[in-house]
């Protein structure tokens, strides 16, 4: 998630339908050899983010939306339920972390998504792709280990930080007071300094298929892919509501792929004994897991001020994040029409087959590690 850097908010807009992703499990490194179950009985326990509302009630954001227009926070309402839904399946095993983006990011992992499939030969479903192979971290490193090798000094702005790094929020409508609020950014289907999403189509491309434009030829055909996915992103920008990713990390992996962090990515720990943070490690939890825990049995304790102020980042580490398999679950929620949809997805597959069929006789395209 990219930053503001006046981090305060516009007037949020106006109504938005909700479309749900439906989405799968599929097996670890083994192209549908079988599919897991998927777990449809919900725990009665609270979820992280009804705990947080627990203390931050959900009526108390109907202020926030209300001016907009009289339906807006029925709507929301519906996303915060269906959220939490999925909250109650998965976190007996998962700890969940939500991110939000600018409609026009829908294309690019649209793109990617068909562009891996086309090349294993495996559908990808319950999974998006957040960065190319080649942009994620290969080191074999805790988070803790990465924060020390980096001396606590992060600052995710910084180009090489911005690869590697995703800005989250614990819950649903968390973080709301600090301009780096999952709710904040879906509402309004923006983000903080994006990237230029036309290079964005050309890197997933050439991720698979890297000397694509090394001939005249070949340059001239990607030259003329890119203007496609561009309109794909205009008319979906038109619906002028962003991509909600609800990201669940299973709890074995989390302290090796997360920590709890301030605004740009500094890392915040947490002391549960005295309810306070701090950004540097004495006297403090280092480990995200055991906060997360904390935070969901104790939100009172943690209390309305440290609630809204939390964030954290996620390390987009390869062995995680490069496969649709290797244990992350991701749903997408978004607001785009069905029309729109059914446009888009025509669309993109044949650009994709365009794609293909141009590289068949060139080189076999390259498989990610």
């Amino acid at each position: 998630m990219v930053v503001n850097k006046k981090r305060h908010y516009p007037a949020l807009l106006a109504l938005f339908s909700i479309t749900l992703f439906n989405l799968h499990i599929y097996p670890i490194d083994k192209p549908l050899a079988y599919q897991h179950k998927f777990p449809h009985t919900p725990i009665k326990k609270l979820s992280p983010t009804e705990e947080y509302l627990n203390v931050i009630p959900w009526h108390s954001f109907k202020t926030k939306v209300d001016h907009v227009d009289h339906n807006v926070f029925d709507e929301l309402t519906k996303i915060k339920e269906a959220v939490i839904q999925k909250e109650k399946i998965y976190s007996p095993n998962y700890h969940v972390f939500y991110h939000a983006q600018m409609p026009g990011f829908f294309i690019a992992q649209e793109l990617y998504k068909l562009l891996y499939q086309t090349v294993y030969k495996q559908k990808v479903s319950f999974f998006e792709f957040l960065r190319a192979k080649d942009d994620l971290h290969t080191l074999p490193e805790s988070a803790q280990q990465f924060l020390k090798r980096h001396n606590n000094n992060i600052w995710d702005s910084d180009p090489s930080m911005q690869r590697i790094l995703l800005s989250v929020n614990l819950s649903f409508p968390g973080n709301l007071t600090l301009g780096e609020s999952s709710f904040y950014f879906f509402t309004s289907g923006s983000n903080i300094a994006p990237p230029n999403l036309s290079q964005l189509y050309r890197t997933y491309i050439k991720s698979f298929y890297p000397t694509i434009d090394n001939s005249t030829q070949g340059k001239l055909f990607l030259d003329s892919i890119i203007p496609q996915l561009d309109s794909l992103a205009s008319l979906v920008s038109t619906v002028k509501r962003g991509i909600l990713l609800q990201i669940f990390i299973p709890k074995k992996d989390v302290n090796y792929c997360a920590y709890l962090s301030y605004a740009y990515g500094k890392p915040r720990y947490y002391n549960t004994k005295n309810n306070t943070s701090s950004t540097t490690s004495k006297t403090y939890d280092t480990a995200i897991d055991k906060f997360l825990d904390y935070m969901i049995k104790n939100p009172k304790k943690v209390g309305e001020y440290e609630l809204t102020d939390l964030q954290a980042r996620i390390i987009l580490r390869k062995h995680l994040f490069a496969h649709p398999n290797n244990g992350i679950k991701i749903y997408r929620h978004h607001c785009i029409p069905p029309h729109i949809l059914e446009q888009c997805h025509t669309e993109l597959s044949a650009i994709v087959n365009k794609i293909a069929t141009f590289m068949l006789n060139e080189q076999p395209p390259i498989f990610a590690a």
